[in-house]
């Protein structure tokens, strides 16, 4: 009987035992996971949640472990990860012996693009070359493509240079990343420049067409001396203004439509003068000059007298006590603006700018200099209400080129210098003249161009240049002067010279683009 009980108990403790051994039987066990997303990028500094799909979805289990293999790109908590830093991480997550993976990677990534340009104004058959700025600076992106939505008008390369095709718009657009910025390219018929000057040694005036090879003599009269200072359009006509030597050899203000002469004043008068500027505003063309009476004049001797022709009227903008000249006219928004001198009290010229609204024979007088030195005004330009002339004043004995805005004078080279011709395109202003380098034989003028006040010189020849009207035209700066003697265009900044006749001693003195 002792026997039997032990035996009982030792199958009673086996049976304990054996029981303990077995799994829950109400427990669903994990039989797999996954991360959603399996991949993630993310800009450094920001955050994401991943979330992991446990299967099957009753599964019973504790909790969920999560870790980086790249702390310093990457860290994650409680399934948040942040991006520390760019680089790669590799985020995993366990539960019950399973494990699934997420790849993290932390990079920058572009947020914008900006183009050089925006809008483009191209003649057919030129280039103009876009940049693409990615930002920012360390924004990842494969590379950064090119495309024009109209290539029979634009085409663009694979480095952003547009060639112009024919006629109209086309859109070119920059693309890296998912960001994207566009151009608008729109393409002109290619301009005609014409151009005027003379030779100074010759005493002849010229004109001049893109296409022709050489320039031509204005007056065909060999025995006449002539100038010409500024050339215009009006609808089909060309207008040149300058002087011409009458019989008697005076000087009288002349202007030349489509090369025929027209004298400004009565060649019989005794009179000399000459006409500077000339300016087309609708049915009306105004021309700035001056002439003084000769003491041979049955009214004897007058001083020189500054004088406005409308449509071939004189109207004198002095009455000849003092010295004055006009020399520049231009009209915007109704308001004629003519811009010369004025002989002042103490024996100097005072830059002076004349003014009459609605083209009316009252012109007011406004001076922008005190009188105490040499000073002119050479050329006026209006833009968006705003007047810019520029010209001389004279300092310690020395020219300085000098530039208004409105009644702000600005001195745009203290060396000896002169500025001649300004204008205003696309939101800057371009001025024109000459300054002085010194080289190892001594020192020389140099044609020079400011943008903005910001002095380029056009050449680096070694001979005395200047450069005299400039003219801005669907993106191209044109620029006119001379080089040695030699009469010359440049054209943004790359000079070409015109033929005329042997000389050694011309200047184009004016452009006209159309």
């Amino acid at each position: 009987m002792i026997r039997f009980n032990r035996l009982l108990a030792a199958v009673c403790v086996v049976g304990l035992v054996f029981a303990s051994c077995q799994k829950d039987p109400e427990k669903i066990e994990v039989s797999s996971i996954t991360i959603d997303p399996a991949e993630l990028t993310l800009e450094p500094g920001s955050t994401a949640s991943l979330k992991v799909r446990v299967t099957p979805e009753n599964a019973d289990y504790d909790e969920i472990v999560w870790i980086s293999d790249n702390n310093d790109a990457v860290t994650v908590d409680n399934g948040t990860v942040t991006a520390a830093a760019k680089g790669t991480a590799i985020v995993t997550a366990t539960v019950e012996g399973k494990s699934a993976t997420c790849k993290v990677t932390v990079s920058t990534s572009v947020a914008e693009i900006k183009l050089s340009h925006t809008e483009i104004t191209l003649e057919v058959g030129k280039t103009q070359a876009l940049t693409a700025t990615v930002l920012p600076e360390d924004a990842e992106y494969s590379e950064i493509t090119w495309e024009s939505d109209n290539a029979s008008v634009a085409t663009v390369d694979a480095e952003g240079q547009v060639v112009s095709v024919a006629e109209g718009t086309a859109n070119v657009t920059a693309k890296a990343g998912d960001k994207a910025a566009t151009c608008k390219v729109t393409v002109v018929k290619a301009s005609v420049i014409y151009a005027t000057g003379y030779d100074s040694r010759l005493s002849t005036a010229f004109r001049w067409t893109l296409g022709d090879y050489s320039a031509t003599n204005i007056s065909d009269d060999p025995n006449q001396a002539t100038t010409a200072y500024d050339i215009t359009l009006k609808g089909e006509d060309v207008y040149i203004c300058g002087m011409a030597t009458s019989p008697d050899a005076f000087k009288i203000p002349t202007i030349w439509k489509n090369g025929q002469p027209q004298s400004l004043m009565d060649v019989s008068a005794h009179v000399d003068g000459e006409a500077n500027s000339v300016c087309a505003s609708g049915n009306d063309l105004y021309v700035a000059g001056y002439y003084r009476v000769d003491r041979s004049a049955p009214t004897g001797f007058r001083k020189d007298a500054a004088v406005v022709w409308k449509n071939g009227v004189q109207k004198d903008l002095t009455d000849g006590s003092r010295y004055a000249g006009a020399n520049s006219v231009t009209v915007d928004g109704g308001t004629v603006y003519v811009g010369g001198f004025v002989y002042g009290d103490k024996g100097y010229p005072v830059a002076t700018l004349w003014t009459t609204k609605d083209g009316g024979d009252t012109y007011t007088s406004k001076a922008y200099s005190d009188g105490d030195s040499y000073s002119q005004i050479e050329d006026v330009c209006v833009s968006d209400g705003n007047i810019y002339m520029v010209g001389y004043r004279m300092l310690d004995k020395e020219t300085q080129a000098v530039f208004w805005k409105n009644d702000e004078l600005t001195v745009l080279d203290e060396s000896r210098s002169y500025a001649y011709s300004v204008t205003v395109a696309e939101g800057h202003v371009y001025a024109v003249g000459y300054t002085t380098k010194i080289y190892e034989n001594g020192e020389c003028v140099v044609a020079t161009l400011w943008v903005d006040g910001v002095a380029q010189v056009l050449t680096d020849i070694k001979k005395s240049s200047q450069a005299w009207d400039v003219v801005v035209k669907n993106g191209t700066v044109y620029v006119s002067g001379y080089i040695g003697g030699q009469p010359v265009i440049w054209r943004n900044g790359e000079a070409g010279a015109l033929r005329y006749e042997n000389s050694d001693a011309a200047c184009v003195t004016a452009i006209y683009v159309k």
